[in-house]
């Protein structure tokens, strides 16, 4: 999965997400955003957060604010959850925009060979 998403945080104390089962919040407060252990500072720019989100069979990557922060962690996910969750704490959080894709798998079935000997 694939996530594009713009948030103004507005009066909101911190907002987040659930990505296949996995926690990843923001303090609106603290300016921080942290994900399965590990955390990294993250300011607003022009008052929102800008958040691509790349999540797969083993890992969770987070970036704000076209890559100036990154977050990249392992991880299995529980009960093979695939699903996404926003939440929001003490206010409301306004969202211009949301993309979700799914990604296709990277594990493509091999090709038969060619008469010849010359496979693909």
């Amino acid at each position: 999965m694939r996530v594009a998403i713009p948030i103004e945080p507005g009066e909101a104390a911190g907002f987040g997400f659930r990505v296949h089962g996995e926690p990843i919040d923001y303090s609106a407060r603290e300016k921080k955003i942290s994900c399965l252990g590990a955390s990294a500072d993250l300011e607003p720019s022009a008052g929102r957060i800008e958040l691509r989100i790349l999540a797969d069979r083993t890992s969770l990557e987070v970036f704000g604010n076209g890559g100036r922060v990154s977050i990249t962690s392992c991880f299995i996910p529980r009960a093979r959850k695939r699903s996404l969750e926003i939440y929001a704490s003490a206010g409301p959080i306004k969202i211009p925009s949301l993309k979700v894709y799914l990604l296709r798998s990277a594990w493509t079935p091999a090709r038969p060979s060619a008469p010849g000997g010359r496979g693909g």
